[in-house]
């Protein structure tokens, strides 16, 4: 055979080769594709999960118990529950506003005392609140606390019972708290 004939011969089977072939290519081409796309999507995903779990969520509702030295009845300490909701945010930084019901138990008296509160949070570990009683235990009250975890929180309270201002008891609480 002539090489001319060699060269036709190996071009032609060569040409049908490539015709057979480039549709195998490309399918396994467009498979590596879709598994790229697949793969970035996946990653886009588990970043925007990330980015969810880290954003601060001050959406908690809390309800606790507590013990305060409220009021100077001869007993050590009383008990207390309560609910605070939260009301609404007042900056994108974590300030908060929040609502508090408490009811305590006075054990000496063997009565109850109630207060209705607000609740500023400039910090989701800092607070101040101010409110009134409602069961004529006391007039009001202020106080500051701080939260050092999710469950517990420490707490100091001016409590006026009569008088003005000046003339409040101050009476430290603790308690346990859950968010919810």
């Amino acid at each position: 055979m002539p090489r001319k004939h060699k060269i036709t011969v190996f071009l032609a089977i060569f040409i049908m080769l490539s015709l057979a072939l480039s549709p195998a290519l490309a399918a396994e081409n467009e498979e590596e594709n879709d598994d790229l796309e697949w793969r970035l999507a996946l990653i886009e995903s588990s970043r925007e999960m990330m980015e969810e779990e880290e954003e601060i969520d001050v959406y908690y509702n809390r309800v606790g118990t507590m013990i305060t030295t409220f009021p100077d009845d001869g007993a050590a300490v009383n008990a207390g529950l309560s609910l605070t909701p939260h009301l609404t945010d007042l900056a994108e930084d974590g300030a908060a506003l929040r609502g508090r019901a408490e009811l305590f138990y006075l054990r000496e008296e063997d009565d109850f005392a109630g207060f209705l509160s607000l609740i500023l949070a400039p910090r989701e570990d800092i607070y101040l609140g101010a409110g009134g009683e409602v069961m004529d235990a006391a007039d009001y009250q202020v106080f500051a606390g701080w939260e050092p975890n999710d469950n517990f929180f420490l707490e100091l309270r001016a409590v006026n019972t009569e008088g003005d201002i000046w003339d409040s008891e101050i009476h430290p609480a603790a308690g346990f708290q859950m968010k919810f």
